[in-house]
């Protein structure tokens, strides 16, 4: 049984022998359904139907029968756990933050950036400006984490910064 999917934006998917429900997200339009038989579809302006086994598929499919990159077309390795679009290895794979496409990780690079100001600023601030250090009656958990807490921050603000500047993610799971 093979089925087609067709996005709002015009994109058409055909899912061969598919198990429902099925989330299925256009990598043209990054829109987002869920499959739940043949003709039925969750998703506005999402349509769904059955292809007649003697038809066989209609529409052109990946030569290698799976997902295909959102940018380039080539044979995705996974998808994006925030955006849910397939990618490649050249377009995708294991970041600072964790596994994703290109697009996402280039979309956080301007919280990491003001993060890592942040923090930087304010163990800066805790550092030079900081409380007067606790008597020596006070708990030894107490004066440890006093002292702490301004390195924690500069430390926290040097992660956000390398994750910032890193490069785009590369190479897919397994890879």
């Amino acid at each position: 049984m093979a089925i087609t999917v067709t996005c709002p934006c015009g994109e058409r998917f055909v899912l061969h022998n598919p198990v429902f429900p099925r989330t299925v997200a256009c990598h043209r339009c990054g829109g987002k359904a869920v499959v739940l038989g043949p003709g039925a579809v969750a998703g506005a302006g999402w349509e769904a139907e059955e292809l007649p086994e003697e038809a066989g598929p209609t529409l052109p499919v990946p030569a290698h029968g799976g997902w295909v990159c959102h940018e380039c077309r080539e044979p995705a390795v996974a998808a994006c756990p925030g955006c849910g679009r397939p990618y490649c290895p050249e377009h995708g794979g294991r970041s600072p933050l964790g596994w994703s496409c290109a697009v996402c990780f280039d979309a956080r690079r301007p919280m990491l950036v003001v993060a890592a100001v942040v923090l930087g600023i304010a163990g800066l601030a805790i550092l030079v400006w900081g409380p007067a250090p606790p008597p020596d009656t006070a708990p030894l958990l107490f004066r440890l984490s006093s002292a702490f807490l301004p390195f924690f921050l500069l430390g926290l603000a040097a992660l956000a910064l390398w994750a910032a500047v890193g490069s785009s993610p590369r190479g897919g799971p397994g890879s």
